[in-house]
């Protein structure tokens, strides 16, 4: 008996075994998956059940399937799969007289990554007509993947608090960033372009950036069809000023400073840090950003305080939509490391040598209005020691340079006149005494001598034109030029519907045309707290700007 039992086992797990089936297809697999059918068929009214089947031609990648899905008015669900049949099933009733839409975007695959080719939607009424109002247009951001639309419908003359209550629709936006709600009554709506975070669908100030549309969205029996609404993600809101969260030293002579929050680089300036001890007040060297963050500063000054008690008082700063430091949290007491930085002194960026008519960009920026020698330090130097240490020399005549700095490792000697075009120069710079800030000299000192011609100084031009608006600007008509080809901007203000920039780098041009409402210079992308609508946006063709080239008859238009 237990033999035969045994082989009975063997039999069923066999035979169950062989009907198992593999995924069709395989790595030549590119085909696009399809949606087959749908239980029930699209555009569906009296609708009364609780379960909703998509049938795939092909086996789904299941994660990328519901991450992409969304049903809308929201309900509660849940999901399972059998083979390649998706089959929702509604955990509470539907909605009476209520039309709901089933959308799955662009970005699922199937079993072998392969996308489809357009995204899938169907609709389905619980009652005896479907709405057919919809609403669609495109949102701009630098990356588009993954934020979200959300759309508030007008109830009884009021719209709903986006900081407590979720969206009555809400659809996300892929690569291409194009939007549509469907299936939409009759009525006024409100639009929210978000990354949301927490993703609660509920606005969270201070935390989701976002953006709000020109104006709200008014469907009629007569017009439920609205498209081409743009509408852009800007930063999130930031009411605070930055704050000064620690002061550390690494090294005698340099204090490490951390905001919590980066800052306006043009109010990183000397005057606005105090560094006092119990003596009184210790002088600054000068002031470093970290390259990527501004919210990282290093402070140099004098490394005899090793080992002595400092407190620095940060006044005047700003963060980066014009917060000032709060009093409360802009001053931090440490104590000053009694380590020298004892690794080598080096040049860590230059090439100059004795090549004859040797350009030496990007150390040297050869432009006759404002020719710029540039040199990187491994370390940081002793200001006092790079006066005059560089210079030109051009027919005889020494050509004195100024010095500045970008940060503590980065400095400029630039000329303050203009130099000959077509002409010979040579830049001297003599590095033997040079020393850090703690008083160790170069590793290699020596005299430079550089010969360069300025054959190839870049070419300005000066553009300008009209600009019209189609509809009433309450405020400044602002113009900002984008040059696509070196990534370098401008902005200017139009007066009586004229506009010029007296000089600008060739390349491929568009402009940036929107209404200054509230005159502060900025676009602004709209308000949640409280509710404010953007400003008016519009984009132009590209345009091409030669080198020397005088045009004033590049025609923008303001069309919101």
């Amino acid at each position: 008996m237990k033999l035969l039992t045994t082989l009975i086992l063997l039999y069923i797990l066999a035979t169950g075994c062989a009907n198992i089936q593999s995924p069709p297809g395989g790595a030549g697999d590119t085909l696009a998956p399809n949606v087959e059918y749908t239980e029930p068929l699209d555009r569906t009214i009296n609708f009364n059940e609780d379960k909703v089947i998509i049938g795939f031609d092909e086996y789904m990648n299941r994660g990328k399937v519901l991450e992409n899905l969304r049903i809308t008015p929201e309900v509660k669900m849940e999901f399972d799969w059998s083979a390649t049949d998706l089959n929702i099933k509604f955990t509470e009733p539907l909605q009476p007289n209520t039309t709901y839409a089933i959308n799955i975007g662009t970005e699922y695959t199937d079993y072998y990554n392969n996308a489809p080719k357009k995204g899938f939607s169907m609709i389905f009424s619980t009652g005896e007509k479907l709405d057919s109002g919809s609403i669609s247009g495109l949102l701009s951001a630098a990356d588009t993947k993954g934020k979200y639309l959300f759309l508030y419908k007008e109830k009884e003359g009021i719209y709903p608090d986006m900081t407590t209550a979720q969206p009555d629709y809400f659809v996300n936006t892929g690569s291409s960033g194009e939007f549509q709600f469907v299936a939409l009554k009759p009525g006024n709506y409100r639009l929210l372009a978000i990354d949301d975070k927490f993703q609660n669908r509920i606005y969270d100030d201070q935390v989701d950036s976002y953006g709000t549309a020109l104006n709200d969205v008014t469907l009629t029996e007569d017009s439920l069809q609205v498209s081409g609404i743009n509408i852009h993600i800007g930063a999130k809101s930031d009411y605070q000023g930055p704050q000064l969260i620690s002061a550390s030293s690494q090294y005698s002579g340099i204090a490490n400073l951390l905001f919590d929050e980066n800052l306006d680089r043009s109010t990183i300036v000397k005057e606005n840090f105090k560094l006092t001890s119990t003596n009184g007040e210790v002088p600054i060297i000068g002031i470093g950003t970290n390259t990527k963050t501004s919210s990282e500063l290093l402070i140099a000054f004098d490394a005899n305080y090793a080992g002595k008690e400092l407190e620095i008082k940060v006044t005047n700063i700003s963060d980066s939509t014009g917060n000032k430091i709060q009093d409360t949290a802009s001053s931090f007491k440490f104590l000053v490391d009694s380590t020298y930085n004892r690794t080598d002194f080096v040049i860590s960026s230059t090439n100059l040598n004795d090549s004859t008519q040797k350009n030496v960009s990007p150390f040297f920026n050869i432009i006759p209005e404002k020719p710029i020698f540039r040199v990187k330090f491994s370390k940081i130097p002793d200001v006092k020691s790079l006066i005059n240490s560089a210079y030109l020399e051009s027919e005889g005549e020494k050509i004195e340079l100024t010095l500045s700095s970008e940060n503590l490792l980065d400095y400029n000697f630039k000329s303050e006149n203009p130099i000959k075009e077509n002409a010979e120069y040579t830049l001297v710079f003599d590095t033997k005494g040079i020393v850090d800030i703690w008083g160790l000299g170069l590793v290699k000192d020596t005299l430079y001598r550089t010969k360069f011609k300025t054959n190839f100084a870049p070419k300005y031009s000066k553009i300008g034109g009209d600009v019209t608006a189609t509809n009433d600007c309450n405020g400044n008509i602002l113009i900002r030029a984008i040059n696509t080809s070196d990534n370098s901007k401008y902005k200017t203000t139009a007066v009586d519907g004229k506009w010029s920039f007296e000089k600008v780098t060739a390349g491929s041009f568009v402009f940036e045309v929107f209404c200054d409402e509230n005159k502060n210079g900025e676009y602004d992308f709209g308000k949640v707290i409280p509710f404010e609508y953007r400003e008016k946006y519009s984009k132009s063709k590209p345009y091409t700007v030669n080198e020397n080239w005088e045009y004033n008859e590049i025609k923008l238009v303001l069309d919101e």
